[in-house]
């Protein structure tokens, strides 16, 4: 309910345990004051659950990657929880989703793959499908790059699909 701060990655935030972070893992929210998180650092679940009544969150992987590699997103909420790629920093770090094995984006989910804005941050951020994977009931929106630069996109790969 009161983590320190948005930091996926620190410990404090989450409950006895730490940050979820490794194939099993499951990252689950409720309510809470602080409903802007982000990924500081490379970040791998195998699913990631909103609870019935969950706050509305927006989660950005900020210049680094989160992997799903399970079973995927499922809100269980009847609010949209957002996520966000951001445009890389410097050209060399592209902020990514990406969704693995079976996976699914889940239903109740919207992600916005910003676009680079200016030469510091010339790539957009990705979201990508990968095996199986699906983005199932989602929704996202791919934002354009500013003049030369990448916008955001959606991509998918293997036997990956759109869903419904």
């Amino acid at each position: 309910m009161n983590p320190v701060n948005g930091d996926w990655n620190t410990a404090a935030n989450w409950t006895a345990g730490g940050p979820p972070n490794g194939a099993a893992d499951v990252a689950t929210f409720a309510t809470s004051n602080v409903t802007g998180v982000f990924a500081s650092a490379l970040t791998q679940v195998n699913g990631i659950v909103f609870n019935s009544g969950a706050s509305a969150f927006t989660i950005n992987s900020a210049g680094a990657t989160l992997y799903i590699t399970g079973v995927g997103i499922t809100n269980n909420s009847a609010t949209t929880q957002n996520f966000v790629t951001a445009a890389s920093a410097g050209g060399f770090t592209v902020s990514q989703i990406q969704f693995i094995n079976s996976a699914t984006a889940g239903s109740v989910t919207a992600f916005t793959n910003k676009g680079g804005a200016d030469f510091g941050l010339p790539a957009g951020g990705q979201t990508l499908f990968i095996d199986h994977s699906t983005a199932d009931n989602s929704t996202f929106a791919n934002e354009g790059g500013a003049a030369r630069l990448g916008g955001g996109h959606t991509s998918f790969f293997g036997a990956s699909d759109r869903g419904q």
